[in-house]
């Protein structure tokens, strides 16, 4: 497939990218919303930060970074052409993020995480049942936004979608598994991101590619270039979680540690020979709630251990990865740049 890039005098940078797929998607979410039962619709606008508990307007809304991908994909798959995105590429990005919405409620719920962007999680503001339903709603309206699409190119979107979110699921129930086992191995961990976060972002990016009219290579190095680069976020939310400043993510510094989940730096540090794993091994033995001073020294043996060291370089690994297959996607040099900026922005960025 061959394109023209559009001129371009300064660069894009990823936030720019990200903040165009909210401005294009966010009327159409909304639209959406506007038709659902009256209390989900309350719980769905909340989650998207839209509004507070008491229905005031605010603006808490997350990156739109699956949005963005699916935008920037179907792009670069058309040479970088210049204009608004078209109905089915916005209807694309939209599925996505209610799939990743309703995942967020439904992983807050099943993680007990009190909080989401600084302020309550949904469940945590109006309970696990009213939150459930929520989720549920959005997953199941998500396939049904490509009814609007030609009957054969709509059902190929609907059947990318669903394959994703039953293997995001299957990555969900893998993540209650290895919670559950005593012993758990690096190779296991990363299979089980590749499914929960790696299987969304790679349909994000597949769903661009289609939405564009992408040729069979291009719709391929799409899928896997979102799976590399949703296995690089989900390690750097690893990192982020024991290392990120909470008033930059939002987030409990340490929980992880605290709830002793098994992530990529905490399964490296158990299996390393050195002093400090053991250390490490003997703090989560205890059986006791962990202090804060507990958990600054679980963190610094982690990082003396090496876990910090193993998740950042399969970090970069899958960054690499990503970034290798991006010329596959575009129609030309230029047209990759909006994937290069998101892609660069996964493992640079603090929250």
């Amino acid at each position: 497939m061959t394109g023209i890039a559009s001129p371009t005098l300064t660069p894009r940078t990823a936030w720019d990218v990200m903040a165009q797929a909210r401005i294009e998607v966010t009327p159409a979410y909304q639209a959406f919303a506007d038709k659902l039962p009256r209390r989900i619709r309350h719980v769905v606008g909340y989650h998207a930060g839209w509004w507070d508990l008491q229905g005031n307007p605010c603006a808490a809304t997350g990156k739109f970074l699956r949005p963005a991908l699916t935008l920037a994909t179907a792009a670069a798959a058309s040479g970088g052409l210049p204009g608004r995105p078209g109905p089915d590429v916005v209807a694309a990005a939209l599925a996505v993020q209610l799939v990743h919405d309703a995942s967020i409620m439904h992983d807050d719920i099943m993680d007990h995480d009190l909080t989401r962007r600084h302020r309550p999680s949904a469940w945590s503001a109006f309970g696990p049942e009213l939150a459930l339903l929520a989720g549920d709603t959005l997953l199941t309206a998500a396939p049904g936004l490509f009814s609007g699409a030609r009957p054969t190119a709509g059902h190929r979107r609907a059947s990318v979608l669903s394959q994703a979110i039953a293997e995001l699921c299957a990555g969900q129930a893998m993540d209650l598994d290895v919670e559950q086992r005593t012993a758990v191995s690096a190779a296991d961990y990363l299979k089980m991101i590749e499914l929960k976060t790696g299987a969304l972002m790679g349909c994000a990016c597949e769903l661009g590619a289609l939405a564009a009219g992408a040729n069979a290579g291009q719709v391929k190095a799409a899928r896997d270039f979102g799976r590399a680069l949703g296995m690089a976020f989900q390690l750097v939310d690893d990192l982020l979680d024991i290392w990120g400043d909470p008033a930059t993510t939002g987030k409990p510094q340490y929980s992880d540690i605290a709830r002793h989940k098994k992530t990529l730096p905490i399964i490296s540090t158990l299996q390393s020979p050195l002093p400090a794993a053991r250390a490490f091994a003997h703090l989560l033995a205890a059986g006791q709630e962990l202090s804060h001073e507990d958990l600054e020294r679980g963190a610094s043996a982690i990082e003396q251990a090496g876990g910090r060291a193993r998740t950042q370089a399969e970090a970069d690994a899958a960054t690499r990865r990503a970034m290798n297959l991006i010329m596959r996607i575009a129609a030309n040099e230029p047209a990759g740049d909006d994937l290069r900026q998101l892609a660069q922005l996964i493992v640079q960025r603090n929250h």
